[in-house]
């Protein structure tokens, strides 16, 4: 009897162990059937490493992002389901704050993403920023680093072509480790990950480098390669794409079937609830940290599409904790900014450089308002002061300063103004010098292409709002009833004596602005069939060819005068007040500088029109004419028998 008990006891046991082996090695069985999945997800930090200001309508001013309050929420939803998770960017995790200053040769954003755990990211167009060459010296730095690192997908740079560099992208890339694709499997799933550069986004990074191929070919060639060769369960597209427009990620969706989930980067979207197109679920979280996206999946062992299990955009706001290391790591690279860059200028990070008694407009409302405003003057009005103060006793005087909306990157607060906030509002780019901030640069164009230019912001800026303009120097009206590109009306610059004269046509004026826009005016007689061509020139009428011979300096030959540092001077200028340079109060109140004239009388829609115009519209008259003619001729006949 002991030994049967003994023997049908080890049966038992060994019963029970095979038991628990088998679902070790399923795990995915457990839950009722059900496979589930949580996906993490950020994009567009712009290097807002701390928290930054916010205007709430219910609460006034709080502060939101930060990384250390990001990390705390990340370690806190990973906690939730450690062992079916992923955590990914969308691009342009770069650029955007005073800390990008660091780009080069620290690779800051890269490190920190590595350190608060991050398992892939995709590049977006501001990772070019610094051009291709900068980039690969990010990369080279954050690999030097030897710190944990996220992976890296990028699947349409093309991979032939001899330029020298693209060829050295490729390869850095490759050093790197950068892949097409990325297979990662958690708790039994098999999880497939693409990085993607849209085509808006790959047309607004000049200074790649590279070349990137089509979006759509590239994603079917990745979830191909995906489904039918990885055989993964899930596919996840990291594309910096956006929403919104004619070729966003919706349209992408349409186009390329497989694909599960896409982040979509770029276009800043804040999507409280997700998108679907097909059996794509299309996830968006904003821009600067604001929130953390979560997106939890499950589905059916034998059903093919994933469900939304749960979807949330999680706060970054002050009831937050921070992480205290992450916290004291940032701190160290804010010292290291202030000792190896601002001290040569005499500044530091939080340093005053003007007070604001009144409140700037937020940048979404300067974008939603097609009209002059108060920022836009401010900063053109500094334009034209650095350059007056830089050239001294050679100073020619500028007949216009313009800046678009496009390369505005934040308003300014109301209260203290502070180095931090003057070098956010103007933080892109890179000059000829290799240093972060584009410079400014001066050009002539003639007083047809002054028009030209003012026409860009009448006829362009209502579809494309980053191509809205902002003036120092030039007022115009417009009426948007009239046919485009010819709806300005009255043009008139402002002469050195402070008198507004009418703009001549073969004139030539002196025009400033940054180096980014000054390259992108040739592009708009391109963008407008030739009917809006702007051909910057040099002071003799001679085209310019190389606009780093453009640069201004400043003053004291130290360096490029920088949009950002043009505008700290200004603001520094200004009288002082309680220990405080104070901004003036007529910035607190538009100046018409631009207006829009809704003129109701057609002759007011005629007059003024300019030959191509005259042409289309007797082209028209003569249609009409020619249909007049056709109808007459069929309904007359027709008469004559009801008679």
């Amino acid at each position: 009897m002991n030994t049967f008990i003994h023997i049908f006891r080890r049966f038992v046991c060994q019963c029970l162990l095979g038991i628990l082996l088998t679902f070790s090695f399923f795990p995915r069985v457990f839950s009722q059937g059900e496979e589930t999945f949580t996906l993490l997800f950020t994009h567009d930090l712009h290097s807002h490493y701390v928290p930054f200001q916010v205007e709430k309508v219910d609460s006034g001013e709080e502060t939101e992002g930060g990384y250390a309050r990001l990390f705390t929420l990340i370690s806190k939803e990973k906690g939730k389901n450690p062992s079916s998770n992923l955590l990914v960017d969308g691009g342009d995790f770069s650029i955007g704050t005073i800390y990008h200053t660091l780009f080069r040769t620290q690779a800051m954003g890269f490190r920190l993403l590595g350190a608060m755990g991050y398992d892939a990211v995709t590049l977006g167009n501001h990772e070019f920023d610094f051009t291709g060459d900068g980039l690969c010296d990010y990369l080279q730095a954050a690999r030097n680093s030897g710190e944990p690192l996220p992976a890296l997908t990028i699947s349409n740079i093309d991979s032939v072509g001899n330029d020298p560099a693209a060829v050295r992208v490729r390869t850095c890339l490759h050093d790197f480790g950068a892949s097409e694709y990325l297979l990662f499997e958690r708790n039994g799933l098999k999880i497939g990950v693409f990085g993607l550069m849209g085509i808006h986004a790959a047309g607004t990074a000049p200074a790649s480098g590279v070349v990137f191929t089509d979006p759509v070919k590239a994603a079917r060639r990745m979830v191909a390669q995906l489904r039918t060769k990885d055989s993964v369960d899930l596919v996840i597209c990291l594309s910096h794409t956006g929403t919104g427009y004619k070729q966003g990620d919706d349209w992408l969706a349409g186009k390329v079937p497989g694909i599960d989930v896409i982040v979509s980067g770029h276009t800043h979207t804040v999507m409280n609830q997700p998108m679907r197109e097909g059996n794509t679920w299309i996830v968006s979280c904003g821009k600067y940290g604001s929130y953390l996206g979560s997106l939890s999946l499950k589905r059916d062992l034998d059903s093919a599409p994933w469900d939304i299990q749960d979807y949330k955009l999680i706060p970054v706001s002050a009831s937050v904790p921070e992480d205290s290391l992450l916290a004291a790591r940032i701190q160290q690279y804010k010292l290291e900014i202030e000792e190896n860059y601002l001290s040569g200028m005499g500044l530091c990070m939080d340093q005053t450089l003007a007070y604001s008694a009144f409140r700037f407009d937020p940048l979404s409302d300067v974008e939603k308002n097609h009209a002059d405003n108060t920022l836009g003057n401010l900063i053109t009005d500094a334009f034209r002061y650095a350059v007056r103060k830089a050239e001294g006793d050679r100073y020619i005087p500028v007949d216009l300063a313009v800046v678009p909306m496009g390369t505005l990157r934040a308003s300014l607060p109301e209260g203290d103004i502070t180095v931090y906030d003057v070098f956010q509002t103007l933080s892109l780019g890179v000059g000829p010098d290799g240093s972060a901030g584009y410079p400014l640069v001066t050009a002539w164009i003639t007083g047809k292409e002054l028009r030209n230019l003012a026409e860009v912001d009448a006829s362009l800026a209502t579809s494309l709002t980053d191509a809205q303009l902002f003036f120092s120097g030039l007022r115009f009206s417009w009426n948007a009833s009239r046919i485009p590109f010819n709806r300005v009306m009255d043009l008139y610059t402002e002469t050195p004596g402070g008198e507004w004269v009418a703009v001549e046509e073969k004139k030539l004026y002196r025009v400033v602005c940054s180096y980014y826009s000054a390259q992108m005016l040739s592009y708009i007689g391109d963008n407008t069939m030739g009917l809006l061509s702007i051909l910057p020139k040099n002071q003799d009428g001679t085209p310019v060819e190389d606009y780093r011979k453009n640069v201004i300096y400043k003053g004291n030959g130290t360096g490029e005068l920088k949009e950002w540092q043009a505008l700290a001077e200004y603001l520094s200028s200004f009288p002082v007040v309680e220990g405080k340079p104070q901004i003036p109060a007529r910035y607190q109140e538009v100046e018409y500088r631009k207006q829009s004239l809704p003129l109701k009388n057609p002759l007011y829609w005629f007059s003024g029109l300019r030959g191509w115009a005259l042409g289309i519209l007797g082209v028209g008259f003569l249609l009409i004419c020619a249909l007049f003619l056709f109808l007459r001729r069929k309904i007359c006949p027709f008469r004559k028998d009801l008679n």
